[in-house]
């Protein structure tokens, strides 16, 4: 990633890659919050899996070993920062988000402190 932000719609054509290398772990040297709008996507942390009920939104710190395994309804955002946005706001950007919000959010990796 090059831009300090980047937001991407979660199209067929960009989940499908990820789609047909389901076991491809990775990791980034950035963050990333996916807006999981519709679908049921499978999702890992560090080697823990769990399928994602929509809408849902997955917060992923840098460095965090990570898979994403679209189904055909994924639909949403990724938004991708190398500003470290979410964690310098800490929990406060999360805790006011949860009690602005009327989204679920279910599941959020944080990174060890």
């Amino acid at each position: 990633m090059t831009e300090p932000i980047t937001i991407t719609p979660l199209t067929c054509e960009f989940l499908e890659p990820l789609a047909l290398n389901p076991l491809e772990i990775h990791r980034h040297d950035h963050e990333e919050l996916w807006i999981i709008t519709h679908g049921t996507p499978r999702h890992s942390v560090n080697f823990s899996a769990e399928t994602l009920q929509s809408p849902v939104i997955v917060y992923v710190a840098q460095g965090k070993v990570h898979a994403f395994v679209p189904d055909e309804d994924t639909r949403g955002w990724l938004i991708g920062t190398r500003a470290i946005l979410f964690r310098k706001a800490g929990s406060t950007f999360i805790r006011d988000f949860w009690t602005k919000c009327s989204t679920r959010l279910v599941k959020i990796v944080a990174a060890p402190r």
